[in-house]
C-alpha cells in the first residue's frame, strides 16, 4: 500500500478565507436585498470555487509520488522512476485539476506501469473521477446524452460533451457481464411461488456500419440492423384478480382492493445485442447466470418470448 507524505508544508488555511468571503457576500446580499435567484446563482459559483480549491489542495498535499529511484514489485520486477514528474489532468464535479507525479516502469519509453498518486487516490486510468462518472452514468440512463450534457452544465457549471458521455457508458458496459454474474441469488425461502423468465427481441437500426448480422429477413426489413434482446428473470407470488379488476386497471380506474400487489423477488433485467459466432451465425443472449439454480425452487416456470415468430429457436426459448 502506498502511503502519502502528510508532512507537507502547504497551508490549507486559505480555504477559511473563501468561507469568510462567502459570509461577506451573504451580508452584502442582505443589505442590497438581492433577488433570491441572483443570490442563489452567486452561492452556487462560490461553492463550486471552494470545492475546486479543496480538490486542488488535496492533490497537492498528496505529494509527487516519489518512491525512490526504483522499486521492486511483488512479482520481482524492478520499476524505474521517471527523470521528471509527469503532468496529470483529472476532472471532477468541480472542474479540471492538474498536478504532477513521478511515474514508474520497466521501460518508461514503451509503457508506464505505476502512477503512485493515482494508486493512492484510487483514480482510474481515464480523466474523469469515479463520482463524476457515476453522475454522468445516472443521467445518461435517465435521459438523452444531450439532455444529460445540459443538466451537467446547469448544475456543475462545466461542459461535458455528448461524445464524452457516450464513451463513459461504453466503458462502464465492459463490466456489465461481470456485474450480472456477481448479482446474489435470493435464498430459497425468499423466492416467490412462480418463476418468470422472458425475453423480447427488437431490431435496432445501427448508425454506423457494422458486420452484417441481419435482425430480420432483408426482404421485409431492409437496412443496417441488429437484434437487441431485453431479458428478465424474477420470482413472484400469485395475485388473483377478477376480469372486472383487470379491465379497471387497463383504464387506470381506482380500485377499492386493499391487498397490495406482490413484489418481484430477485429481479434482473439485462439487454444484449446479437453477436456472430465463429461460423457467422446469429447468436442471441439472455441472462442465464443463476437461473438454473432457481428453477427447482418454484412451480413450473413461466417462459415468454416476444418478437418475430421466426426469430426464436426452440433452443433459445429453452435457455431462458
Amino acid at each position: 500500500m502506498i502511503i502519502p507524505d502528510t508532512s507537507s508544508s502547504i497551508n490549507p488555511n486559505f480555504l477559511f478565507g473563501l468561507f469568510d468571503r462567502l459570509a461577506s457576500e451573504v451580508n452584502r446580499a442582505v443589505q442590497e436585498c438581492m433577488p433570491i435567484r441572483d443570490f442563489e446563482q452567486h452561492v452556487q459559483q462560490s461553492v463550486a470555487q471552494i470545492g475546486a480549491s479543496a480538490i486542488s489542495l488535496y492533490l497537492e498535499m498528496l505529494g509527487d509520488g516519489d518512491l525512490g529511484d526504483k522499486i521492486q514489485t511483488e512479482t520481482g520486477e524492478v520499476l524505474h522512476r521517471s527523470e521528471e514528474p509527469r503532468q496529470r489532468s483529472i476532472r471532477t464535479i468541480f472542474g479540471e485539476h492538474q498536478f504532477e507525479q513521478y511515474v514508474y516502469g520497466v521501460d518508461l519509453g514503451r509503457k508506464i506501469d505505476l502512477y503512485p498518486v493515482d494508486v493512492m487516490i484510487q483514480m482510474p486510468a481515464n480523466t474523469y473521477s469515479p463520482w463524476f462518472r457515476e453522475v454522468m452514468h445516472y443521467l445518461s440512463t435517465k435521459m438523452s446524452y444531450q439532455e444529460s450534457s445540459d443538466v451537467i452544465s446547469l448544475l456543475y457549471l462545466q461542459k461535458s460533451p455528448v461524445d464524452t458521455l457516450e464513451r463513459n457508458i461504453h466503458n462502464l458496459s465492459e463490466s456489465a457481464e461481470q456485474f450480472l454474474n456477481e448479482i446474489p441469488i435470493p435464498a430459497p425461502t425468499a423466492e416467490g411461488k412462480i418463476l418468470v423468465m422472458s425475453a423480447d427481441a427488437k431490431g435496432v437500426p445501427m448508425v454506423r456500419k457494422t458486420k452484417a448480422i441481419p435482425a430480420f429477413d432483408q426482404r421485409y426489413f431492409p437496412g443496417n440492423r441488429r437484434m437487441a434482446t431485453l431479458a428478465t428473470v424474477y420470482s413472484v407470488n400469485e395475485y388473483f384478480r377478477t376480469a372486472e379488476e383487470i379491465i379497471a386497471a387497463l383504464f387506470r380506474e381506482n380500485s377499492n382492493r386493499e391487498e397490495k400487489r406482490p413484489e418481484p423477488v430477485g429481479k434482473v433485467v439485462a439487454g444484449f445485442l446479437s453477436q456472430c459466432d465463429a461460423e457467422g451465425a446469429d447468436q442471441r443472449h439472455a441472462p442465464r447466470d443463476g437461473v438454473g439454480s432457481r428453477t427447482g425452487r418454484t412451480s413450473p416456470p413461466i417462459r415468454s418470448a416476444f418478437g418475430t415468430a421466426d426469430g426464436w429457436s426452440d433452443q433459445f426459448v429453452g435457455s431462458i
